[in-house]
């Protein structure tokens, strides 16, 4: 979850995106009203990004997450787009603040000043462009890391629904369908917590995300690994999420945003 100080290092927006984030919050909101037959279950709209209420459904911000690795997947597109990328305070246990690097269409950008557009600072924000974006840590961190970060520019999404994985009997890992289009489009998929009946979830469990024809990649055949809490953007017809299984684990959740 976002810690709620961490919104006030989103200011930068004034300075770095505040078109965008202009944009975002005059966005129109579909006007439900009487939702007739509608499922009570869903409710469908977005709303407009804010400290508050986008802590739930995702619509403006997104989050990202290390914590059972060293890489995390902000987006996988079919066009170039601008984000505004953000991190959170992170544990003093890191040693060295736990630097992170961008790798922007599979080339770690290692120019300009700093080099590690990142480099040691908690809770500061830095502007990327392209297709695929990929955050990186020196190694798998001793305790969570984590930010957020939000597309430039008018928002292209209206409804965030959530979903629900459940096992398979005996299953060590299936693939729950999570959306399918005639075409790509642009979605955002954020993966919640894991459900023991009776006990505490084990937040740590992780997922894969698989999108038309094959895994979201880190890179090669890498396949990317979203933990709880995390979001990752990605252009695709077909969306399929993959919960990693545990011994006593039965259900996974987390939201679909189109």
């Amino acid at each position: 979850m976002i810690h709620r100080n961490t919104f006030a290092a989103a200011g930068v927006l004034a300075a770095l995106a505040s078109g965008a984030c202009a944009t975002a919050r005059a966005q129109s909101v579909p006007d439900v009203g009487d939702r007739g037959a509608m499922s009570s279950v869903q409710a469908t709209a977005c709303v407009p990004p804010s400290p508050v209420n986008d802590r739930y459904n995702h619509c403006g911000w997104g989050v990202w997450r290390l914590e059972t690795q060293r890489s995390a997947v902000i987006a996988t597109l079919a066009e170039p787009a601008s984000y505004l990328v953000c991190r959170e305070m992170v544990d003093a246990a890191e040693p060295g603040g736990y630097p992170i690097s961008v790798e922007i269409d599979g080339v770690a950008i290692s120019t300009g000043t700093p080099a590690a557009a990142t480099g040691h600072a908690p809770g500061g924000c830095f502007v990327v462009s392209g297709k695929k974006i990929v955050l990186n840590g020196p190694a798998r961190p001793q305790k969570a890391v984590n930010g957020y970060y939000i597309r430039l520019g008018a928002l292209p999404w209206s409804n965030a629904v959530s979903w629900q994985a459940r096992k398979l009997a005996g299953a060590a890992a299936d693939r729950t369908l999570l959306a399918q289009f005639p075409q790509q489009r642009l979605l955002r998929v954020c993966f919640g917590s894991y459900s023991v009946l009776g006990n505490p979830p084990p937040y740590i469990r992780d997922y894969r995300l698989w999108a038309d024809s094959g895994h979201v990649v880190v890179r090669g055949s890498e396949a990317a690994v979203f933990n709880f809490g995390s979001c990752t953007d990605v252009s695709a017809s077909l969306l399929a999420v993959e919960p990693q299984w545990a011994a006593g684990i039965d259900a996974g959740q987390g939201r679909l945003v189109f």
